[in-house]
C-alpha cells in the first residue's frame, strides 16, 4: 500500500475512535435523562450511521482499485491528454487515457496521475474488469502497489 492510503486509514481509525467516544458519551447521557434503554439505542444507531456512510464512501475506490489489482486485466494504454488541475494550495496531473479492451474495442478513462510523470502519447498500465469493461484504473491512479512474482515492485 501507498503512504496516501495509510494515512487515510490512521485519519479515518482517529475519526472512528472519537466518534465512538462520542456516541458513547450520548448514548449514556440519553439513558441517563430519558431512563430508557431504547432511546440509547436510537442514539446510538443515529450517530453511528453517518460514520459508516462515510467510512462507505472514502473507503470504496480503494477496495474497488484493490479488487482490479488483484483480479483484472492488465493491458497497456496510452495517455490521450494530461492537464493539471488545481486543488486546493496544490495541483494534480489528470490524465485521460485509451487502452484497449478487444480487436477495435479501445476504451477511455480519467484519473489523478500520483507521479506526476505521464504525458500525452506516453503507455500508461490500465487494469480493468473483462466482465464489465467500465470498471478500470490507471496504475498511475491508484495509491495500491503491485509486487511482481518474482517479489520486485511494479513501477508506475
Amino acid at each position: 500500500m501507498h503512504w496516501r492510503i495509510w494515512v487515510k486509514y490512521f485519519v479515518l481509525v482517529i475519526f472512528a475512535a472519537v466518534e465512538i467516544y462520542a456516541v458513547g458519551g450520548y448514548a449514556s447521557a440519553s439513558f441517563r435523562i430519558l431512563h430508557s434503554l431504547g432511546s440509547a439505542i436510537f442514539v446510538v444507531a443515529l450517530l453511528t450511521l453517518p460514520l459508516l456512510l462515510i467510512l462507505y464512501v472514502l473507503l470504496r475506490g480503494d477496495i474497488s482499485d484493490h479488487s482490479l489489482l488483484m483480479q483484472g486485466k492488465c493491458v497497456v494504454g496510452v495517455v490521450l491528454s494530461q492537464k493539471r488541475v488545481r486543488s486546493g494550495r496544490s495541483s494534480q496531473s489528470e490524465i485521460i487515457y485509451s487502452f484497449p479492451v478487444g480487436p477495435g474495442k479501445p476504451m477511455t478513462g480519467r484519473g489523478i496521475d500520483w507521479t506526476k510523470h505521464y504525458l500525452k502519447d506516453m503507455p500508461v498500465l490500465v487494469f480493468y474488469d473483462s466482465e464489465d469493461f467500465s470498471k478500470h484504473v490507471a496504475y498511475c491512479c491508484t495509491d495500491w502497489i503491485v509486487r511482481l512474482e518474482d517479489g520486485t515492485l511494479l513501477e508506475p
